[in-house]
């Protein structure tokens, strides 16, 4: 069992507890995390990208990059745990003709082929899968 820093990890919390146990995996990525960060860091002031708003080229290049939190990220998970949950309710053919067309960018006439129908019933099995899932979706989030 390893510890890490709450305080060193996230200076912006006000945290009253400052060392938390981690397992060793979560520990590796951390410290993986700080050496890569360390690499870029480097990186930047050797190939000169560090430089000051008042200068040209005005905004370094590495302030545009949008890096989700750990929040964000959480929330993103939990939404597709739920898609999947909705996709596993609705009928299975609705459910891979959807996946494969939404997830596998497969085209209609290709999911068509490989299903033996015609692109005709493809996109009306999508489209009455789409149906299916907004329902039960708009369920799982409605407010209460």
């Amino acid at each position: 069992m390893k510890y890490i820093d709450l305080r060193k990890e996230y200076p912006h919390l006000d945290s009253t507890y400052s060392e938390y146990p981690v397992s060793c995996k979560v520990d590796a990525m951390f410290e993986q995390y700080h050496l890569a960060d360390q690499a870029l860091e480097k990186r930047r002031r050797r190939n000169g990208d560090v430089v000051s708003l008042d200068s040209d080229p005005g905004v370094e290049a590495h302030i545009l990059d949008r890096v989700p939190g750990p929040e964000e990220e959480t929330l993103e998970h939990i939404r597709n745990e739920e898609l999947y949950k909705a996709l596993r309710s609705i009928p299975r053919k609705q459910a891979d003709r959807i996946y494969a067309y939404y997830f596998m960018d497969m085209t209609l006439q290709e999911i068509a082929d490989a299903d033996g129908a015609s692109v005709q019933a493809i996109y009306y099995s999508i489209q009455a899968g789409k149906k299916n899932l907004k329902k039960i979706l708009e369920k799982l989030f409605q407010e209460p």
